[in-house]
């Protein structure tokens, strides 16, 4: 099953740099099944984000690619997904995101 990786980062990316490497253990990531992301890209697009870089400003998930979710968008996606119990852990993650102000990093397929 293909799946979307989503963790908080350590610290809030800078202008110049480029996320593009694929390093889940490092962020210490939760997965959430295709199924569930796919079913919802099109209301994730409303969501202001950034797409490899802060550099770059993006709308919704990098469904192939690397999203960074800002303190601000973690909490208006909370509320779009915290009705759906496949995305429990995602809704945990992005209270925590909200209340520490920390960023997401998002690992599409």
């Amino acid at each position: 099953m293909a799946k979307h990786e989503f963790a908080l980062m350590d610290h809030i990316p800078q202008s110049g740099v480029r996320y593009d490497t694929y390093e889940p253990m490092q962020y210490h990531c939760i997965s959430i099944d295709d199924r569930h992301i796919e079913g919802r890209l099109w209301d994730f697009l409303i969501l202001p984000t950034y797409a490899h870089t802060v550099d770059v400003p993006w709308e919704g998930l990098c469904y192939c690619g690397i999203t960074l979710i800002p303190p601000h968008t973690a909490r208006e996606m909370r509320w779009m997904i915290c009705t759906e119990p496949a995305f429990a852990d995602l809704v945990t993650m992005l209270d925590e995101a909200d209340r520490r102000g920390k960023w997401i990093i998002h690992f599409g397929l």
